[in-house]
């Protein structure tokens, strides 16, 4: 069961970072103001693998959130 709840978290997780990806591709501003926020959060190359840190950050929260209303990883007719 927990191989297929990984294989099942991946599938979703790998589609909702590429439609991230592609909506701030089509958003230059968008993608320039994220990278500002990762950037002043993990100063001097630091990894980004600090959780906390990670929730704390408005702008990728509210990427990925806008990015799941509109293409929502499972089609399921709610949020």
């Amino acid at each position: 069961d927990g191989l297929l709840a990984i294989v099942a978290g991946s599938d979703t997780t790998s589609n909702t970072l590429t439609a991230v990806i592609y909506y701030l591709f089509l958003n230059p501003a968008a993608h320039e103001h994220l990278q500002e926020e990762v950037d002043s959060a993990f100063p001097s190359g630091e990894e980004p693998l600090d959780a906390a840190t990670l929730s704390q950050m408005e702008w990728l929260n509210g990427c990925i959130n806008e990015t799941l209303c509109l293409l929502p990883a499972v089609p399921s007719g709610s949020r």
